[in-house]
């Protein structure tokens, strides 16, 4: 019976079967080590995702100098992908613990800051009241 929460023989047996630690978490629990926070959209072509990654630059720049400052800790990296078939536009912050994403969700540089950035990001949308966020689990096997 797998619950979620491995006994130490489990454990022991698990890793015994040699995959990559990655793939021995997936068989108990999932494992939170780094955090994203997601936006997801769509946009009307080309021009408009040129514009979005601008705006995106501009986070990017915004949350290195807040981590510099030590306004936030534990920020790794901005992540953007695009689907030039459907125009799908997305976007994630990475950070590299829960308790620092935690930090970074409940902060005054987030509230004033980062906010306002988005929304330079996401008036670019064909749609805007179907644009997504969200958090995940985040890592790099």
């Amino acid at each position: 019976k797998i619950d979620g929460n491995c006994s130490a023989r489990s454990d022991t047996m698990i890793s015994r079967l040699g995959l990559p630690a990655f793939q021995r978490r997936g068989l108990c629990t999932v494992e939170i080590n780094s955090v994203a926070r997601i936006v997801r959209m769509h946009v009307a072509g080309e021009s408009q995702a040129a514009k979005a990654d601008k705006a995106v630059l501009a986070i990017k720049r915004a949350l290195e100098e807040a981590q510099a400052a030590k306004e936030i800790q534990g920020f790794t990296k901005v992540v953007r992908t695009v689907c030039k078939t459907e125009w799908a536009y997305e976007g994630a912050i990475v950070f590299d613990s829960l308790d620092n994403f935690k930090a970074y969700m409940e902060s005054d540089f987030r509230e004033k800051t980062m906010k306002p950035l988005l929304a330079d990001v996401t008036k670019y949308s064909l749609e805007p009241e179907t644009i997504y966020t969200g958090n995940r689990v985040y890592d790099e096997p």
